[in-house]
C-alpha cells in the first residue's frame, strides 16, 4: 500500500480540485482583460486620423517571419506576415504619436495587432 502525504490526507483531492480550478480560471480571465492602449499626438490628431496613420504604419512595416521545430519524427512550421514592433513604433513616433496612460487616442480591442521583436 502506498503512503499518502500528510497534507493530501488532511485536504483531500476532492477539496483541493475546486481551489486549483478557481486559480486557473482567475488567471485565464485576468490575462484576457487588457486595458486599451492610449496614445497622444503632438499635432492634436483626431481618432480617425490616428487610426489611418496606424493602418499606414502597419502596412509599411509588415514583413514575413517564419519559425520551424523538428523533434524526432515530428515537426511543425509557422509562417506569418506581421510588423516588426520596433519599426511599427518608430513609424508612429515619426508621425508624431507617443504612448500614454491617459492619452485621448485609443486602440479598440478588435484592432490590436501582434508584432515580432
Amino acid at each position: 500500500m502506498q503512503a499518502v502525504p500528510e497534507w493530501e490526507a488532511a485536504m483531500g483531492w476532492n477539496n483541493l480540485l475546486p481551489v486549483i480550478t478557481a486559480a486557473v480560471l482567475a488567471g485565464t480571465v485576468s490575462s484576457c482583460v487588457m486595458p486599451p492602449a492610449h496614445f497622444v499626438s503632438n499635432a492634436g490628431a483626431s481618432q480617425d486620423k490616428f487610426m489611418q496613420d496606424r493602418y499606414a504604419c502597419l502596412k509599411e512595416t509588415q514583413q514575413p517571419t517564419s519559425a520551424a521545430f523538428v523533434g524526432g519524427d515530428t515537426g511543425s512550421a509557422r509562417s506569418v506576415v506581421e510588423p516588426s514592433c520596433g519599426a511599427f513604433n518608430a513609424c508612429l513616433a515619426a508621425r508624431g504619436y507617443s504612448q500614454s496612460q491617459t492619452g485621448p487616442l485609443t486602440v479598440p480591442r478588435e484592432a490590436v495587432i501582434s508584432c515580432h521583436h
